[in-house]
């Protein structure tokens, strides 16, 4: 049974994580902005940790006060902040250097990219060319042009985190909140 703080717990990806990691028997603590979706969070066996996840006037965001307090052994990012650096990748840094100063092992983070990262294109591409490297045969978006240096900090975190990056694909079904973009016309006909 693993410890589990999901950041972005009540968005589409991240509510369903939750769920799975619940029914897997896990304890799940998840972030969410205000008391709105705590209802939701709970009836699904997921801990809320209500709070802004960007630190303001210098004060400690809730969810690094819980990954202390609980003792929470992985981290999962499902936000899409561009600052995600200084608002979640740092701040965990700092934790985990705390926790190996007491012999305690490192944090484990799971960052969620995207496959925009990999631009789009008539020719594959694959992460045997690094998504944002000047040798990619796309480039990602501007929209997501951050985030392949972002995966890079992620992944040179190794030294104070268990970090991996994971790049989901368009995800829809049960909602079908990813298809509302494009078939939100017609539904209001």
């Amino acid at each position: 049974m693993v410890r589990v703080l999901i950041i972005g717990a009540a968005g589409y990806i991240g509510f369903r994580f939750g769920q799975h990691l619940r029914r897997a028997n896990h304890i799940v603590y998840g972030t969410i902005r205000n008391s709105a979706k705590e209802n939701l969070l709970l009836s699904n066996e997921i801990i809320p940790v209500i709070g802004d996840v960007e630190s303001k006037d210098n004060t400690t965001p809730a969810w690094i006060e819980a990954i202390k307090i609980h003792n929470i052994e992985v981290v999962v990012d499902f936000t899409a902040i561009v600052n995600t650096n200084e608002a979640i990748l740092q701040p965990l840094i700092r934790v985990s250097k705390e926790r190996q100063a007491l012999g305690l092992p490192k944090l484990g983070f799971i960052h969620c990219s995207g496959m925009w990262c990999h631009g789009s294109g008539y020719e594959p591409t694959s992460d045997l060319s690094p998504a944002g490297a000047k040798t990619s045969r796309h480039q990602a978006p501007v929209m997501v042009g951050w985030r392949p240096a972002l995966e890079e900090q992620v992944v040179a975190s190794w030294e104070h985190l268990n970090a991996a990056v994971v790049r989901p694909c368009l995800v829809y079904g049960l909602t079908s909140d990813a298809w509302d973009l494009y078939f939100a016309q017609i539904y209001a006909d």
